[in-house]
């Protein structure tokens, strides 16, 4: 008996133990157990996986359960996506390049950005354009600054004092434009010198030096295959770059304008470089030209489409000397009055002299003379001319000099008082070849006065003058020889 009840003891002791979760279930209850013993009902929050909150918030470990909590504040999340995006910073809300990188994608696109990371005296060549004045700034540091992006113009690009720059800071300085200069202002003094001016095409590096600017790069003379400046003696500046007409931009001087040609500009040879003044206006400066540019054939002074007057009042208006060599068109020649000595042409000491079209000797005084050279200069007389006024002689030829004409025709207008017509001391030529003369001549004007060695060859034509020629010590004249 005892055998039989505990037989159906072991047969019944699984059905009592599920008999435990049969039922309808309260809510959110399931079948389990917690601690251990018999299963039962049990709340689903025992479950770790079960979410807290309420629809839609955000889940966290709450001390062993889930927890639930909706964001706010400087960020949203999407739900659906995951996706969280922040719009402010303790509430503010950005600028727009906070959230797109406008600035570093043009910086890194220009170069700025790699420029910023090397030192200021490293050139990361970054271009910084500019098409009218400007100074240079601390931010230009291993920059190219470029003046000019073809035919801009001229005009000013200063270097100011090194105060505020990076100690080792370089810039470099490049004219973009192919016909116009760039004034340089507070630039070191070789840059500064003479012409002042940065030529077409040109650059200059500069840098700082134990705390000042100095030229690590100086480009030299500005290569040109010959060159035209301008001058306009009433409104020009010597401080313009010359190569174009009008206040703004042509040169004030005829001699500043020697000036740079010899010191500044290097021409290709055959090739003569040109001063055009402005028509109409009046010089009153006494040039000396000397020596000659380099790599040209001689200079040409003239006018600028019409005649200028040439009026000094010292003893010349323009001396041409040692080798140099200089032609002139469309000028009335006016120097000094009264009985001082005055030359419009001084031809000294071996140069050469070619007067071309549009030549007016006027009143250079009765003590002066329109022409007057010596030490084996060469005055060449190559077109027509004209002479009117008062000169003691028209040419004076006082030592080893020659001049020459070559199918001239000399007018003469107002009767011009002339002393002596042709001049010639101290072993000195003239070759009057094919020679016309026309025009009234004041009474008692000598046709020559040959002396000292001195030649003159004529070949039959008549030289004016009232009173005839004379022929003193070794002086020769030789008619159609």
């Amino acid at each position: 008996m005892k055998r039989f009840l505990l037989a159906l003891a072991l047969l019944l002791l699984p059905s009592v133990a599920a008999a435990q979760c049969n039922g309808v279930f309260a809510p959110n209850t399931v079948c389990g157990t917690v601690a251990g013993g018999i299963p039962g009902q049990v709340s689903n929050s025992v479950f770790t996986g079960v979410p807290g909150g309420t629809n839609g918030q955000i889940q966290y470990n709450a001390a062993g359960v889930f927890g639930g909590f909706t964001q706010s504040g400087d960020c949203t999340t999407t739900t659906s996506t995951g996706v969280t995006i922040c719009t402010k910073t303790n509430n503010v809300a950005f600028v727009p390049s906070a959230t797109t990188d406008t600035t570093n994608a043009t910086n890194i696109a220009s170069g700025t950005l790699a420029a910023a990371r090397l030192p200021s005296g490293v050139s990361a060549n970054v271009l910084n354009t500019q098409t009218a004045n400007y100074t240079i700034a601390n931010t230009d540091c291993g920059k190219n600054v470029q003046a000019g992006t073809g035919s801009t113009g001229n005009f000013t690009i200063t270097l100011p004092a090194v105060g505020g720059f990076a100690t080792n800071c370089s810039v470099l300085i490049t004219n973009g434009d192919t016909a116009r200069g760039k004034k340089l202002s507070g630039f070191p003094a070789d840059m500064a010198a003479t012409w002042g001016n940065l030529g077409p095409l040109q650059s200059v590096g500069v840098q700082i030096v134990n705390g000042a600017w100095a030229t690590y790069y100086n480009p030299g003379r500005w290569q040109t295959s010959g060159e035209t400046f301008f001058v306009d003696p009433s409104a020009g500046s010597d401080l313009n770059d010359g190569l174009a007409a009008g206040s703004g931009n042509a040169f004030l001087t005829i001699g500043h304008a020697i000036n740079v040609f010899y010191a500044s500009v290097s021409h290709n040879y055959g090739n003569v470089p040109t001063i055009n003044v402005l028509s109409g206006s009046t010089v009153t400066e006494s040039l000396v030209i000397t020596g000659q540019p380099v790599g040209v054939d001689g200079v040409l002074i003239q006018g600028n489409g019409g005649a200028f007057t040439w009026n000094a009042s010292s003893t010349f208006c323009v001396e041409v000397g040692d080798m140099a060599i200089v032609q002139f068109n469309n000028v009335t020649f006016a120097c000094g009055s009264g009985a001082q000595t005055h030359f419009a042409v001084f031809g000294h000491n071996q140069a050469v002299v070619d007067l071309g079209t549009g030549i007016t000797f006027g009143n250079q005084g009765s003590n002066g003379d329109d022409i007057h050279c010596d030490f084996q200069t060469q005055i060449n007389l190559n077109n027509s001319y004209t002479i009117t006024g008062t000169k003691a002689n028209h040419i004076n030829m006082i030592s080893h000099c020659a001049t020459s004409y070559s199918s001239i025709t000399v007018t003469a207008s107002a009767t011009p008082t002339i002393g002596v017509f042709i001049k010639a001391y101290g072993g000195s030529y003239m070759n009057a070849f094919s020679a016309t003369y026309s025009g009234a001549y004041t009474a008692g004007m000598k046709q020559w006065d040959v002396q000292g060695n001195s030649v003159l060859l004529n070949d039959g034509t008549t030289i004016p003058g009232s009173v005839a020629g004379t022929s003193g010590t070794g002086g020769q004249v030789c008619a159609n020889c």
